[in-house]
């Protein structure tokens, strides 16, 4: 639940979307300036896995096929 809304965020009622690539985009760049280019790649194939895999699950979960709050 946590990582597939993140934190909750999808379920804010204006614009979720905007908001998860908000933070998704501010987490960037406070982080990536400090770590090398290998790690930022093996970072976003991590977190994209992960929110896939976190996503499917909710769904199935939910019995959704496409949740309005997975971001």
């Amino acid at each position: 639940w946590w990582f597939a809304t993140l934190a909750g965020i999808g379920r804010l009622p204006k614009a979720p979307g905007t908001w998860g690539s908000l933070v998704t985009a501010l987490a960037a760049f406070a982080i990536f300036p400090y770590i090398s280019i290998y790690y930022k790649i093996i970072l976003i194939l991590f977190i994209t896995l992960t929110g896939i895999l976190a996503s499917a699950a909710y769904a199935a979960r939910h019995r959704l096929d496409d949740p309005q709050d997975v971001v």
